[in-house]
């Protein structure tokens, strides 16, 4: 049989510089010979790398055709569609947002529904903060359409299949795919992670035969060193480096943080139906109503990439502030306007407040232990190490209490949060090993040249190292591997 894997157009072309390293490796492992691209790509530019071209030489390389949807493939799925299509278009947006966190909907229809909540949102404009009629009804026929589209792919007999991202319309794919006996790796942050079948997983939660690997590892000093540097405004974590380059606190006081994430960026790499709160709107809204009530001074924390994002966050605020307050914030919450350092304010904060963001593994390095919405890494692996609220009431009172010492971390435990937070900036990710950044949605064309050239440059000393990443995820490996630890793993 004609094994073949599958590539999503999800990424930058100069991501197939180290995709194609790796599923060589992996491809060996399967016997896999035909390699399907669902967009044209620009093979010419590639194949200046000898190492990319002699790679691209041994497979039979096709494109998905444009022309693949039809009426036989829309009408398969528009049965199915029924059941939510008119409770999409007639309800409010508010409304059919209750339905994400019901657990009494099937597996398969949570997906859909995020992947409609996600679509719906992602294109809002910072003036907007909910889709019109037009909106929905354009983001149903693209559901419609992935449907059908997933079963075009199945059509194509793939084994293998390599996803850029888990939401949006990937979600879509995702949950018609999860289902037959693919194997299905998705991309985030320079780390690939397998997915299950039917529990969510995230490239930041590992399992634990992961952990124990590096936990028999004498790493103490590796994760030491880590922090110092990190400390500095260094390390492995671009929007790290990025918020610990902003101003200075000059004050002495000490602060509750709420940190923002991006508002139009996916919460649902990972689907937590038991959360609290349907999105970071939501969130945003019902804590600051909350934070009105509080006798303690509140900063709310910028996203230090909202701008490279292509988001204005302080428009997206005043729009909230002046829903809840009529433009008349209480004194006690405070808009970084100033763009404070997020270290100083680590260093200074009382109570830290993240939906499932990073943050909340610094918080616990800095010994506070944070109040989170959705899972993160260590709700995953140590539920005792943050507060991750069941209701409503409950995140009340963890926002208004007075008692400082349920925010307090232990020694071992604050050692253990260096450990995890190490794990994922160093172990889970990549980027370093073959000088990869981050790109954004505002990011330049020179930008993305750069990063290109940077990438194509170490090709060649990383090229056995990701056919070795490959071999090991066709084994079973279940996540991607820097290079310092790939021999940890067997």
């Amino acid at each position: 049989m004609n094994k073949k894997l599958f590539i999503s157009s999800d990424f930058l072309l100069q991501d197939y510089l180290w995709i194609l390293p790796i599923f060589d490796g992996y491809n060996k492992k399967k016997n896999i010979n035909e390699i399907i691209f669902e967009d044209q790509i620009d093979i010419k530019a590639l194949e200046k790398n000898i190492n990319i071209k002699n790679i691209l030489k041994k497979y039979k390389i096709t494109f998905l055709k444009k022309n693949w949807l039809n009426k036989k493939n829309i009408l398969t799925v528009l049965k199915f569609l029924t059941n939510f299509f008119f409770t999409i278009i007639f309800l409010n947006v508010n409304s059919f947002g209750k339905i994400l966190k019901e657990k009494k909907v099937s597996w398969y229809n949570i997906q859909i529904y995020h992947a409609y909540w996600d679509m719906v949102h992602r294109d809002l404009k910072s003036h907007q903060t909910k889709p019109n009629f037009i909106k929905k009804i354009l983001i149903i026929n693209r559901i419609i359409k992935m449907i059908a589209y997933s079963n075009f792919i199945l059509k194509c007999q793939v084994s293998e299949i390599l996803l850029g991202h888990s939401v949006y319309s990937r979600r879509v794919l995702l949950a018609n795919l999860r289902e037959k006996k693919i194997n299905i790796f998705v991309h985030a942050n320079y780390s690939l992670y397998r997915t299950t079948k039917y529990f969510d997983r995230g490239w930041h939660t590992p399992d634990l035969n992961f952990i124990k690997v590096l936990r028999r590892r004498k790493l103490n000093k590796l994760i030491n060193y880590y922090w110092n540097i990190r400390m500095q405004g260094k390390g492995n974590y671009e929007d790290a480096i990025i918020a610990a380059k902003k101003n200075s606190l000059n004050s002495a006081a000490s602060y509750n943080i709420l940190f923002l994430h991006i508002f139009r960026d996916s919460p649902f790499n990972i689907i937590d139906t038991s959360r609290i709160f349907i999105d970071y709107y939501d969130w945003v809204f019902n804590t600051l109503k909350i934070l009105k009530n509080s006798k303690e001074d509140w900063i709310i924390k910028f996203h230090p990439n909202n701008k490279r994002w292509g988001e204005n966050q302080k428009e997206i605020l005043d729009i909230i502030i002046k829903k809840i307050f009529d433009d008349k914030i209480p004194k006690n919450i405070l808009l970084d306007i100033k763009e404070i350092s997020n270290l100083e304010l680590l260093k200074k904060a009382k109570k830290i407040i993240t939906f499932s963001g990073t943050v909340h593994l610094e918080s616990a390095c800095f010994g506070i232990k944070p109040i989170t919405i959705s899972t993160t890494t260590l709700s995953n692996l140590s539920a005792k190490m943050v507060f991750k609220p069941k209701n409503i009431n409950e995140y009340q009172k963890l926002l208004l209490s007075n008692n400082s010492k349920i925010f307090r971390l232990s020694r071992r435990q604050i050692n253990l949060a260096k450990f995890f937070l190490y794990i994922r900036e160093n172990v889970l990710k990549f980027n370093i090993d073959i000088s990869a950044k981050n790109i954004y949605l505002n990011d330049s064309l020179r930008l993305k040249q750069i990063n290109f050239n940077k990438i194509n440059s170490k090709i060649s000393t990383n090229k056995q190292y990701l056919n070795e990443m490959g071999e090991k995820l066709a084994n079973g490996l279940k996540n991607s591997v820097s290079k310092k630890f790939i021999n940890y793993f067997n």
